[in-house]
């Protein structure tokens, strides 16, 4: 027990950036009870350096996996100045895996974590909406590393791992399994409509080589384009809950049609339908197809069986937004 009390006594919360193993092993020990919670958890060299199983006051135990939880988080939304001001140049080989954004074990952790039975409400709502933009970034720079060289399995580990974390934190079920409603999320993390605009652009900007080809053509997707399909789903989902949080409709209105029309259209017909078929206009007396009209277009884009269509739920999206008759007097203003 004395490495499991050296590793989360109160007032040594942190945890060095090379103990990611002992971190993992920790949370395998004080989560021992979830099985749903472990199997998350990838194996490390460290398991066995904390094997003994704690016997400790449900208070402590809880107080240990929220510091824990503290110092994943922590660990994905911090900053790194010098890549930064880089401004995105290519790193050296090996840089990829300089920020813990990038390493799934983190995400992996987390998820562990707001799996177990004491990841409450409030659990939920303690995390940052700053997560997001992580998310956003780590999927950009995986994808990037993927493109520029033949590390294509890292990138789609490092998207798998990002993808089911934004899940469980939202209360989405797994990626093609059911269906979820937006106005009614099972989660207290209710981040705004911009943090999650911007993760959905940040997806959407990360689409891998040839996914849009591989879409028209109909091929089934290789594993980084099925896994970057999957978080961009998971991030139009995102969107789509802040938007009916949202009471202003001209605010939503403005952060998300601008930004993101254009970019959504082209990935919810991958064909490149004539403007006519993508054309939405401020009333349907203009010719304009209604949504029931568009979600059948977008379930024939993406014929798939067992998941909800991604161009399904990006029109979805843009029917809650644009066949608002608040929404459309905001656009035509």
């Amino acid at each position: 027990m004395r490495p499991l009390m050296m590793h989360c006594m109160p007032h040594a919360p942190r945890f060095p950036q090379r103990s990611i193993s002992s971190a993992i092993a920790i949370a395998r020990c004080l989560l021992h009870h979830v099985p749903r919670a472990t199997a998350i958890l990838p194996e490390t060299d460290g398991d066995s350096a904390v094997a003994a199983e704690p016997d400790l006051p449900l208070a402590v135990h809880v107080h240990y996996l929220k510091v824990l939880l503290d110092w994943a988080v922590s660990q994905l939304v911090r900053q790194q100045r010098q890549q930064e001001e880089r401004g995105g140049k290519q790193q050296p080989a090996g840089a990829a895996a300089a920020h813990p954004r990038l390493d799934p074990r983190v995400w992996d952790l987390l998820s562990a974590l707001l799996s177990g039975d004491w990841a409450g409400p409030a659990v939920a709502a303690s995390i940052p909406a700053s997560i997001l933009a992580s998310a956003g970034l780590a999927c950009q720079q995986a994808a990037a590393s993927a493109a520029h060289g033949s590390r294509e399995e890292e990138g789609a580990a490092v998207l798998a791992s990002v993808d089911r974390c934004l899940r469980l934190l939202m209360g989405l079920p797994a990626a093609g399994q059911g269906r979820w409603s937006a106005s009614c999320p099972a989660t207290s993390f209710r981040p705004g409509v911009e943090p999650c605009v911007s993760l959905v652009a940040a997806v959407a900007s990360a689409e891998p080589p040839g996914a849009a080809a591989t879409s028209a053509a109909r091929a089934p997707p290789g594993r980084l384009h099925s896994h970057w399909r999957h978080l961009m789903l998971t991030s139009v989902h995102a969107l789509e809950a802040a938007v009916h949080g949202q009471p202003s409709s001209k605010k939503v209105y403005l952060a998300t049609v601008p930004r993101l029309y254009a970019m959504l259209c082209a990935l919810a017909f991958p064909d490149g339908p004539s403007e006519g078929d993508l054309a939405l206009a401020s009333s349907k007396s203009d010719g304009v197809r209604d949504a029931t009209d568009l979600e059948k277009a977008a379930r024939q884009e993406f014929p798939e069986k067992g998941a909800e269509a991604l161009g399904t739920t990006i029109l979805r999206l843009f029917e809650t937004i644009l066949f608002s008759e608040a929404h459309v007097q905001v656009g035509s203003s």
